[in-house]
């Protein structure tokens, strides 16, 4: 008799793996939908407000606002206002400040649709949300 020796790995919203979203699966899309819904007012408003004359101006302010922000974080951590769990926020805003400050310095050079923007930034913090905070459905 021949042993099964192939590795089957469990994927679905009952699995501990599903929290990873490495692959696709209900609990990650489910998180990654509903995370860049309620972050798209947020980051709309952002983009509104850090959209300036020049493209130098705008990097500017929203690397200031996004200093501003994850200093908030840090502070609100350090005094026990915000809630343990939420410390994996800081390191993921801290990541993707500098990553899609990458993006949108060029994006604002050559486009200053502040929708699409708002947009995709909501869907890559969404996207980042879903990947680092534990989910289960």
């Amino acid at each position: 008799m021949v042993a099964d020796r192939t590795f089957k790995l469990r994927l679905g919203p009952t699995s501990e793996y599903a929290a990873l979203c490495q692959v696709p699966s209900g609990a990650c899309g489910g998180l990654l939908v509903v995370s860049a819904a309620v972050l798209l007012p947020f980051t709309f408003g952002f983009h509104l407000l850090t959209s300036g004359d020049s493209a130098w101006r705008s990097a500017l302010l929203r690397v200031l606002a996004r200093v501003l922000v994850i200093a908030a974080f840090s502070l609100g951590l350090l005094f026990e206002i915000i809630w343990f769990p939420t410390r994996i926020l800081v390191g993921v805003l801290f990541v993707t400040a500098f990553q899609l400050e990458l993006v949108f310095a060029g994006y604002y050079a050559n486009s200053r649709n502040v929708i699409t923007a708002a947009t995709f930034e909501a869907l890559w913090l969404g996207w980042m949300l879903a990947v680092v905070m534990p989910a289960s459905l």
